[in-house]
């Protein structure tokens, strides 16, 4: 298993590099396409949302890796739930200190926006 986690975690790493690259080298310039085996992952969907992609091709879908013992829908049902329903704890902490940085960040002049 942390074989598997290992090269997952490597692939997910390519992933987010090379749409960075793109992104980076042609910011919204012309469009940006990932064609992949199954339908993103949460964690792949998430990144393909940050890169700002322009559309996604797949050739599976979620169900279909489901049946073959990828099954994400459990993270999928969680983050439709509200934070304080979901199985994973999770605390907010220092809030009231933590917007400080946000605050910086908006008043950052030379900052790459988002």
């Amino acid at each position: 298993k942390s074989i598997f986690l290992t090269i997952s975690i490597i692939i997910f790493a390519k992933i987010i590099k090379s749409m960075v690259y793109t992104q980076s080298i042609t910011p919204n310039v012309q469009p940006a396409e990932i064609y992949t085996s199954c339908e993103p992952c949460p964690m792949c969907l998430a990144a393909i949302y940050w890169a700002h992609l322009d559309k996604v091709y797949f050739g599976n879908g979620k169900t279909d890796a489901k049946e073959i013992g990828f099954d994400d829908s459990f993270i999928y049902d969680e983050l439709a739930l509200p934070r304080e329903k979901r199985k994973l704890p999770a605390e907010m902490l220092l809030d009231t200190e933590a917007i400080h940085a946000f605050k910086m960040w908006q008043k950052k002049e030379d900052k790459i926006e988002y």
